[in-house]
């Protein structure tokens, strides 16, 4: 187990294996199995989503949840282990590999946790319905009003400390998992730095096409770099539409 340091931030790097990774997999299709798809992802996702947004808030969230029952047993029925404090080492062991299974076996959890990034305004039950439900009319409407007033408007721009939090957490899951479990981190991060007009944003959308043929999200960062699209706030005269990410 090591620090992870990303803009003076230190997160743990959990150094999940294959095998781990694995079984973790195994666990969410069992559970969708189990339980039916929509009850499943939401146990999943809630323990994952609660620890996320109390680091990027940079503490608690407000909320109440610390996501486990009082046994120390978490929702999605793994045991908690190795558990890093909200706000202080970054994510969990759990919700780093959570995390990183959902978001390859369903990208609705990785466009909430987009959402989550660029509108500070998106609360907690709006997130968990995206993630979970993502193609409601109510979630697709809220999905692409959020990012259509975020990518539009030039008063909209990103919060640096909420965005340090946001890439420390990336950068984090991106150390901790096997490379074949990377490719939608590193296209989060590369949207996330087109919003924030950094070049790298280039590089690791390269990179996540790289573990992933298939990431359409990468492919649209570099379509929007390659035509000059940007948001508002950076060149409101040559502000685009905002490249947005579409779940499956």
């Amino acid at each position: 187990m090591k620090d992870v340091r990303c803009d003076d931030l230190s997160y743990t790097n959990w150094e999940l294996s294959d095998d781990e990774m694995g079984q973790t997999v195994q666990l969410f299709r069992e559970q969708r199995r189990q339980m039916g798809v929509e009850k499943a992802d939401e146990a999943w996702f809630c323990d994952p989503l609660d620890d996320w947004l109390a680091c990027l808030s940079g503490g608690r969230d407000g909320t109440g949840r610390d996501g486990a029952g009082r046994d120390g047993t978490a929702r999605t029925g793994r045991r908690r282990s190795g558990t890093a404090k909200p706000g202080g080492g970054g994510l969990s062991r759990e919700s780093v590999a959570a995390l990183a299974v959902g978001m390859r076996e369903k990208l609705a959890f990785r466009d909430a946790l987009i959402v989550s990034l660029v509108c500070p305004q998106a609360d907690r039950d709006h997130l968990l319905e995206l993630g979970v439900r993502p193609h409601r009319p109510q979630s697709v409407r809220y999905l692409c009003g959020v990012l259509d007033d975020t990518f539009r408007d030039p008063g909209t721009k990103p919060e640096g400390d909420r965005a340090t939090r946001g890439f420390s957490m990336l950068t984090q899951i991106l150390a901790s998992v096997p490379e074949n479990y990377q490719a939608q981190p590193l296209a989060v991060l590369a949207y996330m730095l087109w919003w924030m007009g950094d070049a790298r944003a280039v590089a690791d959308a390269v990179r996540a096409l790289a573990y992933d043929e298939r990431c359409t999200l990468a492919a649209i960062v570099l379509s929007a770099v390659e035509h000059g699209i940007c948001p508002a706030w950076l060149d409101p005269e040559h502000a685009g539409n905002s490249p947005e990410p579409v779940a499956s």
